[in-house]
Parts: structure tokens; C-alpha cells; sequence
């Protein structure tokens, strides 16, 4: 499975980048279980304020994601 991740504001700075595509072999996978993987440590312990789009609808921790799948991290914003 691969899944494309786009890191927005502060999560692109905490990654290093804006951009990082995952290949796993887990025939099924949600998101939350997305997030245990090793490379996105530096987003995994801010997961609770943070949203997440997949294929730019917002997402629930326990969606399914499929090949392909484009997951948005999006943390809070502040601004007026």
C-alpha cells in the first residue's frame, strides 16, 4: 500500500518536509495505525490537535485508508 502525506505548517517544520510518500506491506491499515509508524514520530505525539484530510475530505482516526490515499496533516492555526 502507498499512501502520499502532505505536512502543512508547523507538522512540515516539525518533519522536515512538506512531502513523504509510505509504502507498506499492510494489506489494511487505519489512520491512527498510520501514525505508529516509526517515520512519523515527530508528529505522533501531537496527534491529538492535530486534523487530518484524507484525499481532501477531514478524517476520523479510525478511517480505512486504501492505496493511494493522500493524508493532509493540518495542525491548529491561529490568525485574524
Amino acid at each position: 500500500m502507498r499512501i502520499d502525506l502532505l505536512f502543512f505548517a508547523h507538522s512540515a517544520g516539525w518533519m522536515g518536509k512538506q512531502r513523504l510518500t509510505l509504502d507498506t506491506s499492510a494489506a489494511s491499515l487505519t489512520l491512527k495505525e498510520l501514525l505508529e509508524d516509526p517515520r512519523l514520530r515527530p508528529i505522533k505525539s501531537r496527534a491529538a490537535s492535530l486534523r487530518f484530510a484524507i484525499n481532501e475530505d477531514f478524517a476520523r482516526a479510525d478511517h480505512a485508508l486504501s492505496d493511494g490515499d493522500e493524508v493532509a496533516i493540518l495542525p491548529p492555526v491561529s490568525g485574524g
